[in-house]
């Protein structure tokens, strides 16, 4: 499949308790990670308890991060909420990694022994995704407001039969992994499960490998 959406830069995401002796553990931040994986294609992996950032302690690694930190960030210096209702909400409906693990492995390509695919990809191919996604029968899009980037690497493990579309945030883009993403790509992930269903019916539909038959091109002046 990811051979004929060429935008497309699949990266196979592990939540793992244990690494092979004399693997070499990364500085990476898991926004800076998912970049370097899909662009560069090196393994990336990251010892949670050694993560620097508050926001990825929280949502990826489940750290205890107390409230008045959270709303430091949130609403004190981002203003992304103006107040803690708000905030409070965002924060139940972004959740936090279900699963507990003591390094995150970002592996380029397809791993069978992937929790979460993470795909970096422009509007596009995302669009075909969420198509053959609805092929299946599987018409929810979890798409959170202002949610960070890192959420990619586990909404997938809430909302299961769901693709999860993430905008990349503006934080990310601006400042903390400014040059790691172009303005016209986005993420989406998903479970293996989910993309390993999309391949198998990737030729059957238009939004995959197929080409439509007997449609009418209608005519309408040049733009």
């Amino acid at each position: 499949m990811k051979e004929l959406m060429h935008s497309t830069k699949p990266v196979s995401v592990r939540f793992l308790n244990r690494i092979s002796k004399g693997e070499k553990l990364s500085q990476d931040l898991y926004c800076t990670a998912i970049s370097r994986c899909a662009k560069k294609g090196k393994k990336v992996i990251i010892e949670v308890e050694k993560h620097r950032c508050s926001g990825g302690n929280y949502f990826v690694g489940n750290s205890d991060v107390d409230a008045e930190e959270i709303g430091d960030v949130y609403i004190d210096k981002e203003k992304v909420f103006g107040n803690k209702r708000d905030l409070g909400k965002f924060l139940r409906l972004a959740g936090r990694n279900p699963v507990k693990s003591k390094y995150v492995v970002f592996e380029p390509g397809i791993s069978e022994k992937a929790d979460v695919v993470v795909l970096l990809l422009n509007p596009d191919d995302a669009g075909r995704i969420l198509g053959m996604n609805a092929y299946l029968g599987n018409f929810e899009v979890d798409i959170v407001p202002a949610i960070s980037t890192c959420a990619s690497l586990y909404r997938p493990l809430i909302k299961k039969k769901a693709i999860h579309v993430n905008f990349i945030d503006y934080f990310d883009r601006k400042y903390q992994c400014k040059g790691f993403f172009e303005k016209s790509e986005l993420i989406v992930s998903m479970t293996l499960g989910i993309y390993k269903k999309m391949s198998k019916i990737f030729v059957q539909t238009s939004h995959g490998g197929n080409s439509p038959k007997n449609m009418e091109i209608f005519k309408v002046p040049k733009l």
